[in-house]
């Protein structure tokens, strides 16, 4: 009777290791499309978070941009300097911001060379910001020149006018007429006379 029972319960037991080898299958069949589906969610993340970065550099530049082409007249030497010195602090903002974009431009290459889906499209991205920063330090140099000019100019013509202005003092005191009075005042002239020939010499 037992073998009875135990030949009947055998198609069962075939049965059973059949579903069992059918469930095993699906569960790896699972977890490999659940790791494969990670990967992608993984992949797509970076990538977000790259365009994400990417589109917070454009924005930066874009405003730094604004700062560069502002048309700033300087009335004098002091605020001539004053707008240089701004310039120079924002120049080296943009400076700075070469490692940023350096970067960002690693984290793209990675992208295109692990043959990421939006690999192409990161690696255009990265082109367009790369071109648009070197704008930006272009613009930033050509203002620096500018201003450094105009400060420069200032500083010349004021140069010019304390020269002017020594020359019409030693002007004066060599077309006087004045001879002294007395032996005191002919030598307080006399002293006039060679401090100022000597001053510039």
């Amino acid at each position: 009777m037992a073998a009875a029972a135990s030949a009947e319960d055998r198609p069962e037991a075939e049965r059973i290791a059949g579903q069992l080898t059918e469930l095993e299958e699906a569960w790896a069949r699972l977890r490999d499309e659940m790791a494969k589906r990670r990967e992608r969610l993984s992949g797509s993340n970076l990538a977000q978070q790259y365009y994400n970065d990417a589109g917070d550099a454009e924005a930066w530049i874009g405003e730094q941009e604004l700062y560069m082409i502002a048309d700033e007249k300087a009335k004098d030497e002091q605020s001539a300097l004053l707008a240089l010195k701004r310039h120079m602090v924002l120049k080296q903002a943009v400076d700075d911001y070469a490692d940023a974009i350096q970067k960002l431009n690693g984290r793209a290459q990675k992208m295109f060379a692990e043959d990421h889906p939006n690999g192409e499209g990161i690696i255009r991205r990265q082109g367009q910001v790369d071109k648009q920063y070197a704008g930006l330090r272009e613009l930033a140099e050509d203002r620096r020149r500018k201003l450094d000019h105009t400060f420069h100019h200032f500083l010349l013509s004021r140069e010019v006018e304390d020269l002017e202005h020594w020359i019409a003092e030693r002007d004066m005191v060599a077309s006087s007429q004045e001879m002294g009075q007395d032996l005191d005042h002919v030598s307080v002239l006399n002293a006039q006379n060679h401090a100022h020939t000597h001053m510039r010499s």
